[in-house]
């Protein structure tokens, strides 16, 4: 089976996914990223009665203070991403990994069929995981696509 195949049929649930870290809409951005320091992530889910209402990265929160440090004070709605896409534990790693290339996204909220969010899936945690699965093809890829050797390296 080609790696293609192999990342189509399994499943993120696979993959695993870091546990949520959650902030709600009122919150203000200070306090988000408080939270977001103290679990050592730079993203939050926004969650408002236990559903999935946005999500919160440190880009946003840099674009905030761009305006100044009084926009620390501002609620975490003023500049999340509302209605985030999501994926599902039992979708494809390829298509979680379409999802976020076509958008550039480097986090996804995993949620439940029912829109409850059940955590969060990095790129870095796909790269570990294509990592442990096929270490030749991973660790044996030139730094550059386009880059190939000309001749042997070595004696």
């Amino acid at each position: 089976m080609i790696i293609g195949e192999i990342l189509r049929a399994e499943s993120i649930s696979k993959v695993g996914y870091r546990n949520i870290v959650a902030v709600a809409p009122g919150d203000t951005v200070a306090e988000a990223v408080v939270v977001m320091q103290a679990e050592r992530v730079g993203s939050a889910l926004v969650c408002e009665s236990g559903r999935l209402v946005g999500m919160l990265t440190e880009r946003h929160v840099l674009r905030k203070l761009a305006h100044g440090a009084a926009a620390l004070k501002d609620r975490v709605d003023s500049c999340m991403v509302r209605d985030p896409q999501t994926v599902h534990p039992d979708d494809s790693v390829a298509s979680a990994i379409c999802k976020m290339q076509q958008n550039r996204y480097r986090r996804l909220p995993v949620v439940d069929r029912d829109g409850t969010p059940l955590g969060l899936l990095s790129m870095r945690r796909i790269i570990q995981f294509m990592a442990e699965h096929f270490p030749a093809a991973v660790y044996n890829l030139p730094p550059r696509p386009d880059q190939f050797a000309t001749e042997r390296e070595g004696a």
